[in-house]
């Protein structure tokens, strides 16, 4: 993991954003002990189990139903609040929405750019 630039204070509203490559990517960022809060599809089975019992709680990750129409408009005032609460952990957001091979991008959802704060790029390779 290679960092450049300067991080933010947890003081000043920000959030991450990043290309989406693996279910990997949370794990890759959070790494050298800066832990992520993740803006994520809610899931069933397993991998939703470990989401809403272990991502959730241990993160403040938001978990959103893309099947549910008003999910939207919740999970944006839910990362608004996030962002603008020092004592949260730093809001990991993957605006593509859908992981990529890094060979191509897709369209940005635009969520993350409408919360007025500080927008820090990260790029997975």
């Amino acid at each position: 993991v290679s960092y450049h630039g300067v991080k933010p204070s947890p003081k000043t509203p920000h959030i991450f954003v990043a290309n989406h490559t693996s279910v990997t990517d949370l794990a890759v960022t959070s790494g050298k002990g800066r832990v992520h809060a993740v803006v994520a599809q809610a899931h069933g089975g397993i991998f939703g189990w470990l989401c809403r019992s272990v991502l959730k709680p241990l993160t403040a990750s938001l978990l959103f139903d893309r099947s549910e129409s008003r999910d939207r408009e919740i999970v944006s005032k839910r990362m608004l609040h996030h962002v603008n609460d020092p004592k949260n952990n730093p809001l990991l957001i993957f605006p593509e929405g859908t992981c990529v091979n890094n060979e191509y991008t897709v369209l940005f959802h635009k969520g993350a750019f409408d919360l007025d704060c500080l927008v820090c790029p990260v790029a997975i390779k």
